[in-house]
């Protein structure tokens, strides 16, 4: 992973889902995306940040996961998911093309499937669970709770990438436990959890075992 401020630390921040506020962006082709008329429309919007000198972002954009995503998932397959890729830094066209430090031409000539979209701006909006590492990519869903994806998914192909929305936050559903406690404790030692239950409908009580 990439560094984009050293003075965050590498682990992710705490927490497994939180709250997306809605957003309107342009990509390269002047196409507007809306995160509002998305969950509108109960898409899942998957959104991977990176910045064009970075080389595991080139690398995991040559991959294909992302083209297969867009492809199975997205408006030419079953119309599910909107695959959106950012560059972080707000990088010029003729970067994205190929020019300056960047690693390699992103557009691909211009036949890149996935949209892109070069800014700053969404950058505060993942702050919550983003630990200014790339790539990183982010599911929002329907609901308008965000997660990472993590990082060891992607290998396993654009299936187990989808797969990560399953576990999304809907209305009518029990709550989603995030539990954060200690991984390791000493013998003796009294161990604290604690929980901040994710739900849409009210949690009306807790019962541990």
């Amino acid at each position: 992973a990439c560094p984009i401020d050293k003075d965050i630390p590498v682990n992710l921040k705490s927490g497994v889902w939180a709250p997306m506020n809605d957003w309107t962006v342009t990509d390269i082709d002047g196409v507007v995306h809306s995160l509002a008329d998305y969950r509108a429309e109960g898409k899942y919007v998957i959104v991977d940040l990176s910045a064009v000198w970075c080389p595991p972002c080139w690398s995991l954009h040559q991959s294909g996961l992302m083209d297969d995503i867009h492809n199975t998932y997205g408006p030419d397959g079953t119309d599910e998911v909107v695959m959106l890729w950012v560059e972080v830094e707000g990088a010029p066209l003729s970067e994205l093309q190929g020019g300056g430090g960047s690693q390699g031409d992103w557009t691909e000539g211009g036949t890149w499937p996935v949209p892109i979209i070069s800014t700053t701006s969404l950058n505060s909006h993942f702050a919550e669970l983003w630990d200014n590492f790339i790539p990183r990519m982010f599911l929002i869903c329907p609901s308008g709770y965000y997660k990472n994806i993590p990082s060891d998914t992607y290998s396993n192909g654009a299936a187990a990438v989808y797969n990560e929305t399953l576990g999304c936050p809907d209305f009518g559903q029990p709550p989603v436990a995030q539990i954060s406690g200690p991984a390791n404790v000493f013998m003796g030692e009294e161990v604290i959890y604690t929980n901040i239950g994710i739900s849409l409908d009210p949690i009306t009580g807790y019962t541990w075992t």
